[in-house]
C-alpha cells in the first residue's frame, strides 16, 4: 500500500500544492516557513480519523481541501477521504498506530508524546504491548484491564490493600469496623464490671424512695411557710409601728445630739477659758502695777545718778584725763631727768675738780674744762628746777582733784582711789540704767498683753460663747426639747425604733427576702406574701417545723438525687456508648439503619461487623488468588515479546546495521517492560544513550513493527525531519538503511529542509525510484 498523489488546497497558507506519480522514496525539500508542516499535518488529517493525538503545530482549526490517493497490493485505488472507511477497515492501522511507527513529526523519533520520563515509559509500555498483543494474539491488554476490573470490584490497591473508593470507602469502613470490635467489648466488660445487667430496676427503686423522702419535705416546707407566716406576720406588724415611732421623732437626730453634747463641751470650755482670762487679766493689772512703781523709782534714782554722772564727766573726769595727760608726759621725761642727774653731777665734780685745778696749778686744761662744765652745770641746775616746779604744779592738782572729788561724793585719798570710786559710780549708774530700761520694757509687754486679753481674746470668747448659746438653742427651738439628757433620752429611743426596724426588715427579708431598694414597695411585697401564706397559718398544728429535720431530708433528697444521677450518668454513658456504636455501625454496613437500645442489639451489632469484615477477608483473598493466577498467565505470556527483541529479530537488526554493529545485543525484560541495550559487558537503558543512539533505536523499532504491523507487506512511512540529531556516519548510515526498505517495496515521504540531505538523496539513490520535490512559497 502506497500514496500515489495527492492534491492540497485552502488550507491555510496553502492555496494549491499537488504531486503525483509518487516513487518509492520522495523527498520533500523546501527553505523554513514554505509549508512542510501544514503539508505534512494535512496528511495525517487525512489518514486518520483523530489528529488530535498528534502533536500537530495547530495552525489550521480545520480539514484541508483536497484528496489523497492510495495504491494497494492488488493495484487498486483507493480516494481519501471518500473511501477513508474502506481503506481504514483494509489497512488494520490504528490512529496510534500511525502516531507511533508510520508518521515521525517534529524530529521526534521516541516512541510516546509524554514528556515526564515516568510517564513517557508508561505509555512506552502500553504502545508495545497493543503492538505485541496485536502481532503475537496475546491478551495482556485484556489481562491487564481484567485484574485492574477485579482490583476495582475488590476495592484493592495494585499493592492488595483495601482502598477508599469516592462514596463507599470500603478501606476506611473496614478499618472503623476492626476497630470498633474492641469499643463493643469493652463495652460488654464495663456492663459486667459495673453490674449494669438489672440498671433499670436500680432506676425505678431509687426513684420511688426519692419521691417517699420528697413528700415528708413538702410536709416539712409547709410547716416552714406556717412558721414564716406567724414569724412575718409579727415582724411586718412591728415594723409598722416602729416606723410610726420613728415618723414621730423624725426631728431627733443623733447628729444633733452630737452636736449639743459638744456646744455643751465647748460651752464649758470657753466659759472656763473666760474665768482664766479674767483671772489672768487681773494678774495683768496687779503686775504692771508693780512694774510702774519699780518704774518709777529706777527712774528717780537714774535721774539723780545722771545729773552726777554729767558732772563727772563735764568736770572731775576731764580733769583726771588732763592730770594722767601730763603726768604721764612727766613720767616719759623722767629717765631722761634721771640721765641729766647723772651728767650734770658727774659734771658738778668735775667742775669742782676743775676749778681745785686752776687754783693749785693754774694750768689751761682746767681753764677750758672750766669753761664747758660751767654751762652744762647750769643747764642741768636749770632743768632741774624746771622739773621741780612742773611736780609741784603736778601736786597741786592732784589735791584740787580730790577735793573736787570729795565735793561731789566720790571719796579717796589718792587718784587711784578716786579713780576707784568713779568706776563703782558708772557700774551702779549702768545697773540703774539697765534695770530702768527693762522694766520700761516689761512694762511695755504687759501693757501690750493686758492690751490683747481685753482687746482680742476676751471680747472673741464672748463672741463664741454667744453662738455656741444660740446654736443650742436652735437645737432645743426645733426639737422642742429643754434639757440635754431628755434630747438624749429620745435619740436612744429613737436608735431603739431603728434597731427594731432593721431587725424586722432582716428577719422579713431573711423570710420573703427583699427584691426592691424601697422600704414601701417592700412592705407592700411582703403583705402580699403574707396574704400568700395565710392559708399556712393552721394547718398540721399538731406538728412542729424543725430545721435540723428539713436538713436531714434535704441531705436525703441530695443524696437520692445523686444517686439516681449516678445511675442516670450510668445509663446516659451506657447510652451514648449505644448511639456511638449504632452511629459507627451504620457508617460501616452502608446502607443500613441499625438500631442498638439493649444489650441484645449491641450482640446483634458485633455478630454484623464481624461478618462484614469476615465478608471482605475473603472477597479479599478471592480476588487476590484471581488475580494472582492471572499475572502468573500475563507473565508467561509477556516473555512472549522479549522475541520481538531478541538478537535475531528485526528490531536489533535494523539498530545494527545503523549503528555498524556499535552494539552487541538487544533485549526486552518482560517484568520490567524496559528494553537493555548491550555494548560489551556493558548493559544500557535507553535513556542512556546519546541522542542520536537513542533516535536510531527508536526509529529501528519503528520500521521493524511497522513491517510487523504491516504483516509484512510493504506500506509507507511519512518522515519530518528525523535525523538532524545524526552526525554524517550515521545519517549515511540511516539513509542506506532507508535505501534498503525502499528495495523492500517500502514508500518513504521525506520533508526536510536540509539542503545537504537533498544533495545526498539525488548522489545515492537511484533516480527511477527516487523523486524530489521542491516546495516553494
Amino acid at each position: 500500500m502506497k500514496i500515489n498523489e495527492f492534491q492540497i488546497f485552502k488550507y491555510g497558507p496553502i492555496k494549491n500544492f499537488s504531486v503525483s506519480k509518487l516513487k518509492g522514496f520522495n523527498l520533500f525539500w523546501g527553505k523554513n516557513e514554505t509549508g512542510k508542516s501544514l503539508i505534512v499535518e494535512a496528511l495525517v488529517k487525512f489518514l486518520v480519523k483523530k489528529s488530535g493525538i498528534f502533536n500537530l503545530i495547530d495552525r489550521v482549526d480545520h480539514q484541508p481541501e483536497g484528496y489523497l490517493n492510495l495504491i494497494l497490493d492488488d493495484r487498486k485505488e483507493l480516494k481519501i477521504p471518500e473511501q477513508k472507511d474502506k481503506f481504514r477497515q483494509l489497512a488494520g492501522i490504528e490512529d496510534n498506530e500511525y502516531r507511533d511507527f508510520f508518521i515521525i513529526r517534529n524530529s521526534d523519533l521516541e516512541l510516546g508524546r509524554q514528556k515526564d520520563i515516568d510517564q513517557k515509559k508508561e505509555e512506552q509500555k502500553e504502545i508495545v504491548l497493543g503492538v505485541t498483543d496485536k502481532l503475537t494474539g496475546l491478551k495482556s491488554e485484556k489481562i491487564n484491564s481484567l485484574c485492574n476490573q477485579l482490583r476495582e470490584q475488590g476495592r484493592l490497591t495494585p499493592g492488595g490493600g483495601l482502598r477508599n473508593v469516592s462514596g463507599e470507602k470500603l478501606k476506611e469502613r473496614y478499618q472503623q469496623a476492626v476497630e470498633l470490635l474492641p469499643k463493643i467489648s469493652d463495652i460488654f466488660n464495663k456492663i459486667k464490671c459495673q453490674g449494669l445487667d438489672d440498671i433499670d430496676q436500680q432506676w425505678m427503686q431509687s426513684n420511688i424512695r426519692f419521691k417517699d423522702i420528697k413528700g415528708k419535705l413538702q410536709i416539712i416546707r409547709d410547716l416552714k411557710k406556717r412558721l414564716q407566716f406567724n414569724k412575718g406576720n409579727e415582724s411586718l406588724t412591728a415594723l409598722k409601728e416602729n416606723l410610726l415611732k420613728l415618723e414621730e421623732l423624725k426631728l431627733i437626730s443623733e447628729d444633733k445630739e452630737e452636736k449639743w453634747l459638744k456646744m455643751n463641751y465647748k460651752l464649758e470650755s470657753m466659759l472656763q477659758q473666760k474665768e482664766d482670762l479674767q483671772k489672768q487679766k487681773q494678774q495683768l493689772d496687779d503686775e504692771l502695777s508693780e512694774v510702774k512703781n519699780k518704774f518709777s523709782s529706777a527712774e528717780d534714782k537714774l535721774n539723780k545718778l545722771t545729773l552726777l554722772k554729767k558732772k563727772l564727766d563735764q568736770e572731775l573726769k576731764f580733769d583726771i584725763l588732763h592730770y594722767q595727760d601730763q603726768l604721764k608726759d612727766f613720767s616719759a621725761k623722767h629717765s631722761l631727768f634721771a640721765a641729766l642727774i647723772l651728767i650734770g653731777s658727774s659734771s658738778l665734780i668735775l667742775l669742782l675738780i676743775s676749778m681745785l685745778g686752776s687754783i693749785l696749778t693754774r694750768q689751761l686744761i682746767f681753764y677750758i674744762l672750766i669753761m664747758i662744765l660751767l654751762p652744762i652745770c647750769l643747764f642741768i641746775s636749770i632743768v632741774v628746777v624746771n622739773r621741780k616746779f612742773k611736780q609741784s604744779k603736778l601736786n597741786k592738782k592732784l589735791s584740787d582733784i580730790i577735793i573736787q572729788a570729795n565735793r561731789l561724793d566720790i571719796k579717796g585719798d589718792d587718784l587711784d582711789q578716786v579713780n576707784s570710786q568713779i568706776e563703782q559710780f558708772e557700774q551702779q549708774f549702768s545697773q540703774i540704767n539697765n534695770e530702768y530700761q527693762k522694766l520700761e520694757g516689761l512694762e511695755e509687754i504687759k501693757q501690750k498683753e493686758l492690751n490683747q486679753l481685753t482687746q482680742g481674746k476676751l471680747p472673741e470668747l464672748e463672741e463664741k460663747i454667744c453662738d455656741c448659746k444660740t446654736n443650742i438653742q436652735q437645737i432645743k427651738t426645733t426639737s422642742k426639747v429643754d434639757n440635754f439628757d431628755e434630747y438624749t433620752r429620745l435619740v436612744q429611743q429613737k436608735h431603739n425604733c431603728e434597731e427594731l426596724i432593721e431587725k424586722n426588715i432582716s428577719l422579713l427579708d431573711s423570710i420573703f427576702q427583699k427584691p426592691f431598694n424601697n422600704l414601701e414597695e417592700n412592705i407592700k411585697y411582703w403583705e402580699t406574701e403574707i396574704v400568700k401564706l395565710e392559708s399556712y397559718s393552721e394547718i398540721y398544728p399538731e406538728q412542729s417545723y424543725s430545721r435540723n429535720e428539713e436538713i436531714s431530708c434535704e441531705n436525703q433528697v441530695i443524696q437520692q438525687q445523686q444517686n439516681i444521677d449516678e445511675l442516670k450518668k450510668m445509663i446516659n454513658e451506657l447510652d451514648g456508648d449505644f448511639r456511638q456504636i449504632e452511629t459507627e455501625v451504620n457508617q460501616i454496613l452502608q446502607p443500613s439503619s441499625l438500631v442498638c437500645n439493649s444489650i441484645e442489639d449491641l450482640k446483634a451489632i458485633e455478630q454484623q461487623v464481624k461478618n462484614f469484615i469476615e465478608d471482605i477477608d475473603q472477597r479479599r483473598k478471592d480476588t487476590l488468588l484471581i488475580i494472582n493466577i492471572l499475572e502468573k498467565i500475563d507473565k508467561q505470556e509477556r516473555e512472549k515479546i522479549s522475541r520481538l527483541f531478541e538478537d535475531e529479530s528485526k528490531v536489533f537488526k535494523y539498530f545494527s546495521e545503523i549503528t555498524n554493529e556499535l552494539y552487541t545485543g538487544l533485549s526486552f525484560n518482560p517484568d520490567s517492560m524496559e528494553l537493555q541495550i548491550y555494548q560489551g559487558d556493558e548493559v544500557f537503558s535507553p535513556q542512556q544513550l546519546s541522542g542520536g543512539a537513542y533516535d536510531q533505536l527508536y526509529f529501528s523499532i519503528r520500521l521493524a513493527f511497522g513491517e510487523l504491523l504491516m504483516k509484512s507487506k510493504p506500506g509507507f512511512f511519512i518522515l519530518d525531519d528525523p535525523f538532524i540529531k545524526s552526525d554524517q556516519e550515521r545519517l549515511n548510515r540511516q539513509f542506506d538503511l532507508l535505501l534498503k526498505i525502499v528495495e523492500m517495496g517500502w514508500q518513504v515521504l521525506y520533508f526536510t529542509c536540509k539542503s545537504e540531505i537533498r544533495q545526498m538523496v539525488e548522489s545515492r539513490f537511484d533516480q527511477n525510484k527516487c523523486r524530489s520535490v521542491e516546495i516553494i512559497n
